[in-house]
C-alpha cells in the first residue's frame, strides 16, 4: 500500500510539472485539465491517510507484541518459582515420610533430656553463701556468654552471673528472680545454640565448614542446583547459591543470609 501511495504521488507530481511546462506563460486553464488535477490531489491525500492509518496499526501492533512478551516473562519466572516450590515440598514430605518410616520400624524414643538438664535436676542455681561453685556453673556461665549477656566464665555463681541471668530471663519472658532451674537451662540451651549457628555463610578463605554447610548443600541439590554435599562452602557451592539467588529473583551475591536460608527452606 505504501508503494502505491509513493507511485500515485510521484505521477502527481509528474504530471503535474508536464502541465505546468506545457501551460508555462498561459492564463487560461482547461476545466478538464483542473478537473484532473484536483482528482490527482484527492487521490494522493487519500493515500497519504491510508498510509498514516496503517502506521498507526503497526504502531499498535509493536506495543501489543511488547505487552505479550513482557506477559511471557512473567509466566516463565513464576513457572521456575512454581517448580522451586515443588521441588522443597517434596524434599519436605520425603523427609517426613523417612520419619515416620523410621519411627513404624523401631519404638518410639523416651525423651531425650539435655545433658546440662540431667546435670541440673538435682542442683538449682542460685546466690549463695558460700557462693556455688561447679561445672554446671560454668555451663551456664558459658551459655550466658554466647548470648552475649557474660564477659568472665569463672565458675562462681555470683551477683554478676545472676544479673546476667536475670536479663536473659526477662528478654524470654520468664520468671526474673535469677534463679537457674530447669525452664531457664532449657531456654539458655535454645539460645546459645541458635548464637553458634552462622547466620550468614559466605565464600571465605579458608572455607566455612560443618553441618550448617551441609544442610545448605541439601537444600540447593533439592532445588535443582547440582552441588556436592561435603560440608565445605567452597566455589561450586558459592556458584550453586548464586544460581539459585538468580531463579529466586534475589541478589545474585552468593552469600547464604536470612532471605536466601528462606527461600532454601532453613529459616
Amino acid at each position: 500500500m505504501e508503494g502505491t501511495a509513493t507511485q500515485g504521488f510521484r505521477g502527481f507530481l509528474i504530471l503535474a510539472s508536464v502541465m505546468a511546462m506545457s501551460l508555462a506563460g498561459c492564463d487560461y486553464w482547461p476545466p478538464a485539465l483542473l478537473t484532473q488535477m484536483e482528482q490527482l490531489r484527492i487521490h494522493v491525500q487519500d493515500l497519504s491517510d491510508e498510509r498514516a492509518e496503517l502506521e498507526a496499526q503497526l504502531r499498535q501492533s509493536i506495543l501489543t507484541q511488547e505487552e505479550l512478551q513482557g506477559q511471557m516473562e512473567d509466566l516463565a519466572r513464576q513457572n521456575q518459582e512454581l517448580r522451586h516450590a515443588l521441588a522443597r515440598a517434596e524434599y519436605r514430605s520425603s523427609q517426613q515420610a523417612k520419619k515416620l518410616a523410621k519411627g513404624a520400624k523401631s519404638p518410639p524414643p523416651r525423651k531425650a533430656v539435655p545433658q546440662r538438664a540431667r546435670k541440673q535436676s538435682g542442683r538449682v542455681l542460685a546466690v549463695k553463701r558460700p557462693p556455688m561453685q561447679g561445672q554446671d556453673v560454668n555451663e551456664v556461665q558459658r551459655a550466658l556468654q554466647q548470648v552475649g549477656l557474660l564477659a568472665r566464665v569463672d565458675g562462681v555463681y555470683g551477683p554478676g552471673t545472676k544479673n546476667a541471668v536475670k536479663k536473659f530471663q526477662r528478654r524470654h519472658r520468664l520468671r526474673a528472680d535469677g534463679v537457674v532451674g530447669p525452664s531457664t537451662v532449657k531456654a539458655l540451651e535454645r539460645q546459645a545454640a541458635k548464637a553458634r549457628t552462622p547466620k550468614v555463610v559466605a565464600l571465605q578463605r579458608p572455607p566455612v565448614t560443618g553441618p550448617q554447610v551441609k544442610k545448605i548443600q541439601k537444600a540447593l541439590r533439592h532445588a535443582g542446583m547440582p552441588v556436592r554435599v561435603d560440608g565445605t562452602f567452597g566455589a561450586q557451592t558459592h556458584k550453586a547459591v548464586k544460581r539459585f539467588q538468580r531463579a529466586q529473583g534475589l541478589r545474585a551475591d552468593g552469600v547464604v543470609g536470612p532471605a536466601t536460608r528462606e527461600a532454601l527452606g532453613l529459616s
